[in-house]
C-alpha cells in the first residue's frame, strides 16, 4: 500500500466534493484549471517515483529540474550571489534543498531558485521584526506551492503552527513533499476536527473550497507568495475578507499583474498592489529600504522604462528582489 494513500484519498474526495458544487468564487481560475490538467499525472505516480516529487513541481514554481543539468557557470554564480545577499538577514539560518531535490552545489548545500525565493520571504519578515526564530507562532499560507516555504519556516522556527490553504490538487504535492521531510504525524489533513487545536511544529493542509474554516481561527501572520497574481479579482476579494477575520498581518510577494494577454484571456486581477493597498494599511514596503533610484523605478513603471532605456537595468534588484513586497496590517 502506498505511503501516501491517505493523502491521495483525501485529495480525491475533496476534488469530487468541489466539482459536484456549482462553480463559485473559490473554484480554480481558468489559469489554474490548465495547470491542474497538465499535472494530474502526479497523483498516479508510484511511491518510488514520488520519492523524487520535486521533479514534478514545475507547474507550481516554473522551475524544471532538467535546467540544472545544463546550467552555466555564470548562472550558478548568480544563484549563489542572490543567496549570499540574503544571509545577513537570516540570523544564521542556511536554507537548502532537501535530499532527492535538485539545484547547484554550493558551500551552503544544494540551492536553487526556489530556495532563494523562499529565503527572501523569511529574510524580509525576520529583518522587519515580524518573524522570530523561537517561540510559538501561527502562520497561514494562501497557496503553498510544493510545500517548500512551509518546510523552511518549520526549520527556521520549530514552534510555528503552519496552515496551508490551497487548491485541492496542489495539496497532494504538498502532502507528499512535507511528509517526506517532516514525517506523517506532523502533516495533518485540515478538516474541522484537526484544526481545533493547532500544534507547534505541525503543518495543516486545508482545501481552498473549505476556506471558510480559516475565519474561525487566528493567525499572527498570513503569507501569499506569487499566487494572488494568478487569481481573479473576486477570488482576491474573498481572501481579503478571510484575512480581515483571521490574521493580524499579511505578507504579499507578488507581481502586480501578469501580461495583459494572460490577464484578459484567463480573467486574472489587473492591478493587485492597488487592490490590496485599498483594502489594508501598508505596514512595510520593500521599496522603502532601497536607494531612491531603485525605489522610484520599482514604484513607477514608466519611470523604470525611461531610466532603463538610458542606463540599462543593472541598477535594478535581481531575481525575487525585483518584486515589490508588502506587509499589510489586517483588522484584528
Amino acid at each position: 500500500m502506498s505511503r501516501y494513500a491517505h493523502i491521495f484519498d483525501f485529495v480525491q474526495g475533496e476534488i469530487a466534493l468541489r466539482d459536484a458544487q456549482p462553480a463559485g468564487i473559490l473554484s480554480p481560475s481558468d489559469y489554474w484549471k490548465d495547470f491542474n490538467r497538465f499535472s494530474s499525472y502526479i497523483r498516479t505516480l508510484p511511491d518510488e517515483e514520488l520519492k523524487y516529487i520535486r521533479r514534478h513541481t514545475w507547474h507550481l514554481t516554473g522551475e524544471r529540474h532538467s535546467a540544472y543539468h545544463f546550467i552555466s557557470n555564470r548562472a550558478k554564480r548568480e544563484i549563489v550571489a542572490e543567496y549570499e545577499a540574503l544571509l545577513p538577514s537570516l540570523d544564521g539560518f542556511r536554507p537548502c534543498e532537501p535530499p532527492n531535490g535538485f539545484g547547484v552545489e554550493s558551500a551552503y548545500g544544494c540551492i536553487n531558485q526556489s530556495i532563494v525565493r523562499y529565503a527572501l520571504v523569511i529574510a524580509d519578515l525576520h529583518s522587519a521584526g515580524f518573524l522570530t526564530r523561537s517561540g510559538p507562532m501561527r502562520l497561514l499560507e494562501i497557496g503553498g506551492g510544493y510545500g517548500g516555504l512551509a518546510l523552511l519556516f518549520q526549520q527556521f522556527n520549530p514552534k510555528i503552527a503552519y496552515v496551508i490553504c490551497d487548491l485541492e490538487e496542489s495539496l497532494f504535492v504538498q502532502g507528499v513533499f512535507l511528509t517526506q521531510h517532516l514525517g506523517t504525524d506532523r502533516v495533518r489533513l485540515g478538516l474541522p476536527d484537526e484544526l481545533a487545536d493547532l500544534r507547534p511544529g505541525h503543518v495543516y493542509l486545508v482545501p481552498q473550497s473549505r476556506a471558510q474554516l480559516l475565519e474561525t481561527m487566528r493567525f499572527d501572520l498570513a503569507i501569499n507568495q506569487q499566487s494572488m497574481q494568478e487569481m481573479t479579482e473576486a477570488q482576491v476579494a474573498r481572501y481579503c475578507e478571510i484575512l480581515l477575520n483571521c490574521a493580524a498581518r499579511f505578507y504579499s510577494c507578488n507581481r502586480n499583474r501578469h501580461g495583459m494577454s494572460i490577464v484578459k484571456d484567463k480573467g486574472l486581477i489587473e492591478n493587485l498592489h492597488a487592490y490590496l493597498g485599498a483594502r489594508f494599511a501598508v505596514q512595510w514596503d520593500s521599496t522603502d529600504h532601497t536607494t531612491t533610484l531603485v525605489r522610484v523605478s520599482q514604484r513607477h513603471k514608466l519611470v523604470r522604462k525611461l531610466i532603463s532605456a538610458v542606463i540599462g537595468k543593472s541598477y535594478l534588484p535581481q531575481g525575487e528582489r525585483a518584486l515589490r513586497r508588502f506587509v499589510y496590517r489586517c483588522a484584528l
